[in-house]
């Protein structure tokens, strides 16, 4: 007769290694199309969402496919690898990736803020001594006058573009992707001259609710729907030294 006894314990392991790799297997899956978590590294969501609170985002609020990166891997992936199921509205509080180039230089690659205005809402700006631009959802009292009104664009919209409107059109096409130059009075997208111009995105106006304690869109303008990932859904768990007690914030839904 044969000894089957020295099997047996590499038949367990087996199992086990095999179902070890279907749980990952299923959390790479799931990380990857549907849920993703992250730990909040600034204090700019307070008192909504303290720094050092794990938060769970859905990848599948707004979009279907893969949202900027392979989990694990870290590929980089473009927003043809996803399927749009509907457009972020006013209040939601998302998670985007400084993809683009008004963020390049941010250190955070995952920013969550709260969407405050929508394309074709109506937004103020002001051009400064220093060459800058800042934003406002309106202007301010004391410097109404020192502020014009725009349109936020929405995807498929075309606009004219001119000398005066440029300040505020050119963040929004730098954005997309392209380069942007005034030259000899004529506008240079890309090195070639254009009077016009199609936008390929829809683009949102973001706010901390920590309003004293934010950088958002008042200081780096609107962002683009190619850079939001995903919608914040609840408070997992939350290592903050604010929280009154161990279970404080403990699956907290968020609004």
């Amino acid at each position: 007769m044969r000894n089957n006894s020295s099997k047996k314990p590499l038949s367990k392991f087996r199992v086990v290694f095999e179902i070890l790799l279907i749980i990952i297997f299923f959390v790479f899956l799931i990380k990857t199309f549907v849920l993703d978590f992250f730990i909040v590294s600034s204090e700019s969501m307070e008192n909504t969402i303290l720094k050092n609170d794990l938060i769970f985002i859905s990848k599948v609020a707004f979009f279907l496919g893969i949202n900027y990166e392979i989990p694990y891997l870290g590929f980089k992936v473009n927003d043809k690898f996803r399927i749009k199921l509907r457009s972020p509205k006013r209040n939601e509080i998302v998670i985007f990736v400084n993809n683009f180039y008004k963020l390049n230089n941010q250190p955070e690659n995952y920013i969550i803020k709260r969407i405050k205005l929508v394309p074709n809402d109506l937004i103020y700006y002001n051009t400064t001594n220093f060459g800058g631009i800042v934003f406002a959802k309106s202007p301010p009292d004391l410097f109404e006058s020192e502020y014009k009104p725009a349109i936020i664009p929405e995807q498929g919209q075309t606009i004219h573009l001119y000398k005066s409107n440029l300040p505020f059109y050119k963040h929004i096409i730098q954005n997309e992707g392209n380069t942007v130059e005034l030259k000899e009075n004529q506008i240079l997208i890309n090195d070639k001259v254009q009077n016009k111009y199609t936008f390929k995105y829809n683009h949102y106006f973001v706010e901390g609710d920590n309003n004293f304690n934010s950088y958002d869109s008042r200081s780096y303008g609107l962002i683009p729907e190619s850079a939001i990932i995903g919608k914040a859904l609840f408070i997992f768990w939350s290592r903050s030294p604010k929280k009154e007690h161990f279970f404080d914030r403990f699956l907290k839904f968020l609004e």
